[in-house]
């Protein structure tokens, strides 16, 4: 195992409604709804004015929010990251310094049948989800499809059919505050798929709640750089032609055969003056398609360490890598944790049904080196200017750094966090004035100044080995 040096914690752990009330006010929560999935617990979510899901801890009993502090995700009362996985994980003892846990790593597809076609990527996801049914190691999936109110909504699943009708990457708000309860109702064993985040959410309610640790299943984790709010899809289908409020259905990956991987498309359907409209848009010309400026992003984000999912069984992500890329099919990189689903993914490449190639930890890791500069550099220095003003932050396993403040990473971290805080209302603004431009006015400054901190950055700066190095200089898993 890589030598990893130990630096004091992030921010002192509060305790008791205390953690819970410093998470709400402070504008860090998720939304994943596991404080709501407490039996009891009194706690609702709901979507705020800026189509993001937040607890509501307003009249719920001491006792109930004493308990969902536990379960929090950002509190930092429940175990972190580090030590869920290695409880959970003890085949995998070598955890690697940016992705946790590791037993096997590798690129590639389902070669058999439309998984790889139906999905954002190489259909690895869907495809594991409907033979854990077909094998009966799980009864159920929770996992998220189109929705009846909302474009998207978590849901069960039995059938490879309603598993399939969840293809695809929705970035978009999501909370699990009614799916969750369904689960530990049912008895039914149930694999669940999430954000990091969201998975992290689940263990910490299956270690208090002997019911959620009988039902909950395999937990299978997304790659995450952010989570968005509902206004994103509204973002990019107002200049798709249908604007805020008129938008029916959108699929925020659509592959386009003459393209890179990368250079996918979206799709967004709505009615306009009475005409059903239907469009499909590259993506890349879109104002807002830059996942570097982060709009419309949850704060919390900016305090998350674990990009890949840490203590997920399984985790999947895009193989951004050169040898992948030019694939307008899309190559997913995986990640496993357990030995069991090891052998399921070890029978798929013998049987044919999965194309993959072994990959190094660190050719993982390389495919994410800009998600992992924003969760390791960029923040221990928005954890340090936090602290220099006062401002409680979430206990993090990254150790804040004031000398990382003076440095162009650090400054361009704080310039990202500002565009994604004012993001949302400046969109509520132009929508206000039904003009698009009003939001780009409000961001330009900030976004060139994220510009101007962007160019050059030289293979210093893209490479791995630098950012272990740096990485190991702010990390400690004993704490957050």
């Amino acid at each position: 195992m890589r030598s990893v040096q130990h630096a004091p914690a992030s921010e002192p752990t509060l305790s008791g409604a205390a953690a819970l009330r410093a998470v709400m006010e402070g504008g860090y929560c998720i939304g994943c709804g596991a404080c709501a999935a407490l039996p009891d617990s009194g706690i609702g979510v709901a979507l705020d004015q800026y189509g993001r899901y937040v607890a509501d801890l307003e009249g719920s009993p001491s006792n109930s929010l004493h308990s969902a502090t536990e379960v929090c995700p950002f509190t930092g009362v429940g175990p972190n990251e580090t030590a869920l996985a290695t409880a959970l994980f003890p085949e995998a003892s070598d955890p690697h310094l940016l992705l946790g846990p590791v037993l096997s790593a590798y690129a590639g597809y389902v070669s058999t049948g439309a998984y790889r076609s139906r999905g954002s990527s190489g259909g690895m996801v869907s495809w594991l989800l409907c033979e854990l049914l077909r094998s009966g190691e799980v009864d159920a999936v929770a996992h998220v499809r189109p929705g009846s109110s909302l474009l998207y909504e978590y849901s069960i699943s039995r059938t490879p059919e309603e598993i399939h009708a969840g293809s695809k990457s929705k970035y978009y708000p999501l909370t699990m505050a009614r799916v969750l309860p369904e689960v530990r109702s049912s008895g039914l064993r149930t694999a669940i798929v999430g954000v990091p985040c969201f998975i992290k959410a689940v263990r910490l309610l299956s270690a208090v709640d002997e019911d959620y640790a009988r039902t909950v299943g395999p937990c299978v984790s997304l790659f995450c750089g952010h989570l968005k709010s509902a206004a994103f899809a509204d973002l990019l289908a107002w200049q798709c032609g249908i604007p805020p409020g008129h938008l029916a259905a959108f699929d925020f990956r659509v592959k386009l055969a003459d393209r890179p991987a990368s250079q996918y498309a979206v799709r967004a359907e709505g009615e306009v003056d009475g005409r059903r409209i239907d469009a499909v848009h590259p993506v890349k010309p879109l104002f807002g398609s830059d996942w570097g400026l982060c709009l419309m992003k949850y704060q919390a984000c900016d305090y998350c360490d674990d990009l890949v999912g840490e203590t997920a069984d399984l985790s999947v992500g895009d193989a951004w890598l050169p040898e992948y890329v030019r694939d307008s099919e899309g190559t997913n990189v995986v990640i496993v944790r357990s030995q069991f689903l090891q052998h399921i993914i070890e029978a798929g490449r013998a049987s044919g049904q999965l194309h993959l190639d072994p990959l190094p930890a660190d050719r993982v890791a390389a495919s994410q080196a800009g998600g992992f500069r924003h969760r390791r550099t960029g923040l221990a220095a928005r954890l340090a200017n936090k602290h220099a003003q006062g401002v409680w932050a979430p206990p993090r396993r990254v150790a804040p750094d004031t000398g990382v403040l003076r440095t162009r990473e650090g400054r361009r971290a704080l310039v990202r966090e500002r565009i994604a805080l004012r993001s949302h209302t400046a969109f509520q603004d132009a929508v206000e004035a039904n003009e698009l431009q009003v939001m780009r006015l409000a961001l330009a400054q900030d976004i060139a100044a994220y510009r101007r901190l962007s160019r050059t950055r030289g293979m210093a700066g893209k490479a791995l080995g630098p950012l272990l190095r740096v990485a190991a200089r702010f990390w400690s898993p004993k704490h957050g």
